[in-house]
């Protein structure tokens, strides 16, 4: 969602607001609380808040890539435009192909 647009000395700056983004970078933090010492305090009441949401969170990082995944995705340029619910579905397969390669290296 764009917000506002403007440009300065010739270069375009869009400020936008993406809940996945912030969703992703949410989970990302709880998943890796020890990396982000200033966000503590809101780790705590998640951690108390949503216990088996949060063990949920860890126990899956590391098939998405620590939750970074939508950031460093090719389509990032896409997710950005694409309602939240194909996103998701986007990043459900992906996170599943993942963990089927993980599981063919182990095997």
């Amino acid at each position: 969602m764009v917000i506002d647009t403007f440009y300065e000395n010739g270069t375009k700056i869009i400020f936008s607001y993406f809940p996945a983004w912030e969703m992703f970078f949410s989970m990302h933090v709880l998943a890796n609380p020890e990396h982000h010492g200033t966000r503590k305090k809101w780790v705590d009441e998640k951690e108390k808040q949503f216990p088996e949401l949060v063990k949920i969170i860890r126990e899956l990082k590391e098939l998405a890539d620590d939750w970074n995944l939508i950031i460093d995705s090719p389509l990032w340029s896409q997710f950005r435009i694409w309602k939240f619910r194909k996103c998701s579905e986007h990043l459900r397969k992906r996170i599943l192909s993942i963990g089927l390669q993980k599981r063919r290296v182990i095997s």
